[in-house]
């Protein structure tokens, strides 16, 4: 070791493993699994199969209402964001008309600002 870097007695005492929380997925696919094992065992093969193809189809259903309702919060964003950028434009159209020369003197100040400003890029 060279003389910058301090001696630790462990190194990589800051990097340690920790548990995390089963997912839901995780432990929907644990108890479809068990109960096909369970069933199995008690109607057989046949049972564990339809008792897998419902299983399949309910996160089939979930999934597709939580696509819907995801579909449809970004539906109404959208309409919101839409409806803000039209009365915004509205606005500054109504101002232009209102005052021409307030908004000639503005533009002027933007274009001068941008000829005489700093030409230094970060």
């Amino acid at each position: 070791m060279s003389a910058a870097q301090p001696k630790c007695a462990r190194p990589y005492a800051s990097i340690h493993w920790q548990p995390s929380a089963p997912q839901p997925l995780s432990a929907y696919a644990l108890a479809v699994t068990a109960g096909a094992i369970w069933l199995a065992g008690i109607y057989g093969p046949v049972g564990a199969a339809l008792f897998l193809a419902a299983c399949a189809l309910l996160i089939a259903v979930i999934a597709l209402v939580v696509m819907a309702v995801i579909n449809a919060r970004e539906a109404r964003r959208a309409r919101e964001r839409r409806a803000a950028l039209e009365s915004l434009a509205t606005v500054g159209l109504g101002l232009v008309r209102a005052q021409p020369l307030l908004t000639a003197g503005v533009l002027a100040a933007i274009v001068a600002a941008n000829l005489v400003g700093s030409k230094r890029e970060d």
